[in-house]
């Protein structure tokens, strides 16, 4: 039977764990998309920069052609070479910019291209003044229009990849927070759920064990296990392991007042601890107090409790406490050096 509970928590841990790698596995890949998606708009406003500046060659190869109202061998072989670049530029653009943003920049550059054709055929012809014509009536005007969609779709891409570079900051830490709280959470859980079952298990083994047995089971045990009545606080059973904290053994201590152990200034907050156990079923309550040891010295004790009072075989609250007054002074003396410690997590801040 306890190899078959040993197997089912090393179940529990496993799928703890494997939930945890999922979630973390889950976080890490949003916040890869979410870069993603701020590299693609980086490198959008990137291309139409280049694009821009490609625009701006093409329209100065025009420019000096008409300036010097015909084509030299240098402006044939650069034009090409600026147009290549061009269409280089586009076909890089389709991966990150709208295919219909796109289509409508494709347009009118093919618009420019071919105003530019005829107006160059018409230099070679020396027809300069329908050259001028066609640069006033088609290349100017279309060359404006693409300077201006690449403007446009610049000042869009560049607050898309603003917007997109704030959303990955906060969602990076939105997406690890909740990572961090519900992995957190599930731990808590668990650690509750393993300590409910010890609690349950070590109170079963006591009913079905005589009380000797059961002493010998749990006297090397690190944590006391205690059955109190609550009204008035009295202990029914305690195991053996309280000699290492208090200094007595469970057969001075059973039947006793509990507030005889603990500190007259805690005797309030363990009542209040008791009740909410009595009172509440399927919860476990946490509490610290001071007990008095046998050389009239004070450990600090955080105790675990249980309702197990409807429970005819046990008929009080189980209760798990141990010493961590230690644990204590060491967070006193990192709390004056100036260190928070975070009471959920005993982490420091």
């Amino acid at each position: 039977m306890m190899h078959v509970k040993k197997f089912q928590r090393a179940g529990h841990r496993w799928l703890v764990w494997s939930i945890a790698l999922a979630i973390t596995l889950g976080s890490i890949g949003g916040i890869l998309t979410l870069h993603r998606w701020s590299e693609a708009s980086h490198q959008a406003v990137e291309l139409l920069g280049r694009l821009e500046a490609l625009a701006h060659r093409l329209s100065a190869t025009e420019w000096e052609a008409m300036a010097r109202r015909g084509l030299t061998a240098e402006l044939k072989g650069t034009q090409p070479v600026i147009r290549r670049e061009l269409d280089r530029t586009i076909d890089e653009l389709a991966r990150h910019i709208d295919d219909g943003e796109l289509s409508t920049m494709r347009q009118i550059y093919r618009a420019y291209t071919v105003a530019i054709d005829e107006e160059f055929r018409l230099l070679e012809s020396q027809r300069i003044a329908e050259a001028l014509r066609v640069d006033e009536e088609k290349v100017d005007p279309t060359y404006d229009q693409l300077i201006e969609a690449i403007g446009m779709a610049q000042v869009r891409y560049a607050m898309a990849s603003r917007w997109t570079i704030n959303l990955v900051n906060i969602g990076s830490t939105v997406v690890l927070l909740l990572a961090a709280l519900f992995i957190g959470g599930l731990f808590s859980r668990y650690e509750r759920t393993l300590r409910a079952e010890q609690v349950l298990l070590a109170a079963q083994g006591a009913l079905r064990s005589s009380e000797a047995r059961f002493r010998s089971l749990v006297q090397n045990a690190s944590e006391v296990i205690a059955v109190v009545k609550p009204l008035p606080p009295t202990i029914l059973f305690i195991s053996d392991s309280v000699r290492r904290i208090v200094g007595h053994g469970p057969e001075e201590l059973t039947g006793t007042a509990f507030t005889e152990l603990v500190h007259a200034d805690d005797n309030g907050r363990l009542q209040q601890f008791l009740a909410s156990c009595a009172y509440s079923s399927g919860l476990t309550h946490m509490v610290e107090v001071r007990l008095r040891r046998g050389d009239g010295q004070w450990s600090m004790v955080e105790m675990f409790g249980d309702n197990r009072l409807e429970d005819s075989a046990v008929g009080g609250i189980v209760v798990n406490f141990r010493d961590v007054s230690e644990r204590r002074q060491i967070e006193l003396a990192l709390a004056q050096e100036g260190y928070a410690i975070d009471p959920e997590s005993r982490k420091l801040h």
